[in-house]
């Protein structure tokens, strides 16, 4: 397994995928998107398993709708935003670390922690 994380300046489609699978179909949670959206840097974790798209629902099957995926192709599996912190603009370097959704086939093998670690990363 090799994870490669991009980070994006707006709301890439696999990242919306990815949130409304696991915000809004698994959790019920809405509404799901909001302003921090447009102002967030969101990251995008890619697995490079080529297995994982022949999965029982997998993310191939969610990025569809927005662009397909090939097997031999990284594909999405996790998302994470995170924006200066609106509450506290006295102190520049506050973010907050948002909407952190890992894929059902992609948890227990510590994607998120790596997301959560990146971002973090990129925010110091």
């Amino acid at each position: 397994m090799t994870i490669r994380i991009e980070a994006y300046d707006r709301l890439p489609d696999a990242a919306r995928a990815i949130r409304e699978q696991v915000f809004i179909r698994e959790r019920d949670w809405r509404p799901e998107f909001d302003e921090w959206d447009a102002v967030s840097v969101h990251l995008l974790a890619f697995d490079s398993d080529n297995d994982a798209p022949n999965r029982p629902g997998s993310s191939a099957q969610l990025a569809s709708r927005s662009q397909p995926i090939q097997p031999s192709q990284n594909h999405p599996v996790a998302t994470c935003r995170f924006y200066a912190d609106p509450d506290h603009p006295d102190q520049p370097g506050r973010y907050i670390i948002a909407r952190l959704a890992v894929l059902t086939e992609a948890q227990g093998r510590h994607i998120g922690s790596r997301l959560l670690s990146d971002a973090e990363r990129r925010i110091a």
